[in-house]
C-alpha cells in the first residue's frame, strides 16, 4: 500500500529563493587579505552614501521633491542604514540575595 501523500505538512521554500546577502566574497582579490577587502569596501560604501547625502542635500535645497523621493527609493539597503536607533537606554537589574 503507498503511503498517502499529504499537502498540508510541505513547507513552501519559494520566498528564500531571492535572498542578497549583503558579504563581502563578490569583490575577493586574491592579493589583498580578508580584513583589509572588508575595510576597502566599507570606506567605498561610506563615500558612496556621502555623495548621495549631497545630492539629497542639493536637491532638498532646490525644492525637488520628485527627484528626492527617486533618488531615496533606489538607496541599496546595507547593514549600516538598514534601520535608526531611536532610543539608547541601559537597565541594571540591582541583585538580591533575599537577606536585606
Amino acid at each position: 500500500m503507498a503511503p498517502k501523500k499529504n499537502s498540508n505538512l510541505t513547507f513552501d521554500y519559494s520566498k528564500w529563493d531571492n535572498i542578497d546577502l549583503s558579504d563581502d566574497e563578490d569583490t575577493f582579490h586574491p592579493h589583498i587579505d580578508g580584513p583589509l577587502n572588508i575595510r576597502i569596501n566599507r570606506e567605498q560604501r561610506y563615500q558612496k552614501e556621502a555623495e548621495e547625502e549631497e545630492k539629497r542635500k542639493k536637491l532638498l535645497a532646490e525644492g525637488n521633491v520628485a527627484k528626492l523621493k527617486e533618488l531615496d527609493r533606489k538607496r541599496p539597503i546595507n547593514i549600516d542604514n538598514c534601520g535608526e536607533v531611536k532610543e539608547e537606554r541601559t537597565v541594571i537589574n540591582s541583585y538580591s540575595d533575599g537577606r536585606g
